[in-house]
C-alpha cells in the first residue's frame, strides 16, 4: 500500500507567487481565457501545435488538471496579483526528448506581457519549485530556432544551451538548467 504522504495532493489556492503574478492551477472558468489565448495566432506561431481551438484549449485544460491530480504539478494559470486576470500559464510537466524521459519547463503569455521580464520572473520561480519538489537534477525547455524571445527566456531563467533534437517531426533547440547551478535574479 502506497504512503498518503507520497501521494499526489489536489492543488488549491495559489502554488506560487512572484512580485508581479501567482500561479495556481487551471480551472474550468479559465476555459474562455485560454482559448483566447492559445487560438491568437501571434501566440502560438512557435507552438508545435499551432493554434487551438476551443476544443484543443479544453484538452489542454484537462491534461493540465489530471496532472495536478496525477504528479501534483503541470502547467498553472499565471494571474495577476490583484485582478486575478490571466495573463498566460507556466510550469513543467514531462517531455520525451531522444528517448529519454525530461522534466520541461513550458510557457506561453498574451502578447501585453511581452517584453517586460514577467515571461523570466515567472520562470525562474517554476524552476526552484520544480527542484524543490521533485527529485530531479536538471529542468529542460524546448524552443522553436526562430522563437529569439523565448530562447532569452530561457537563457535569462539559467538554461544553457545544449543543441537541437526532433520533437514531434520539428527541429526544435533544447536548453538545459541543472539543480545547483547559480542563477543572478531579475
Amino acid at each position: 500500500m502506497q504512503d498518503d504522504r507520497l501521494r499526489p495532493r489536489p492543488m488549491q489556492g495559489d502554488v506560487l507567487a512572484t512580485p508581479r503574478s501567482r500561479l495556481r492551477p487551471l480551472e474550468r472558468y479559465d476555459l474562455p481565457g485560454l482559448s483566447r489565448l492559445l487560438a491568437d495566432p501571434r501566440v502560438m506561431r512557435h507552438s508545435l501545435h499551432g493554434v487551438q481551438d476551443m476544443a484543443g484549449s479544453r484538452r489542454f485544460l484537462d491534461a493540465c488538471r489530471a496532472s495536478y491530480a496525477d504528479k501534483g504539478f503541470g502547467y498553472w494559470a499565471v494571474v495577476h496579483p490583484v485582478s486575478r486576470a490571466l495573463m498566460g500559464f507556466c510550469g513543467f510537466d514531462h517531455e520525451i526528448l531522444d528517448g529519454e524521459r525530461e522534466l520541461a519547463i513550458g510557457y506561453r503569455y498574451a502578447v501585453h506581457h511581452w517584453g517586460r521580464g514577467l515571461a523570466t520572473e515567472v520562470a525562474l520561480a517554476v524552476v526552484a519549485h520544480a527542484f524543490a519538489i521533485t527529485d530531479c537534477e536538471s529542468l529542460v525547455a524546448v524552443v522553436d530556432p526562430t522563437n529569439v524571445p523565448s530562447s532569452r527566456v530561457a537563457q535569462n531563467a539559467g538554461f544553457v544551451w545544449e543543441g537541437m533534437t526532433t520533437l514531434e517531426g520539428q527541429r526544435v533547440k533544447v536548453y538545459r538548467r541543472h539543480r545547483y547551478r547559480e542563477v543572478r535574479s531579475c
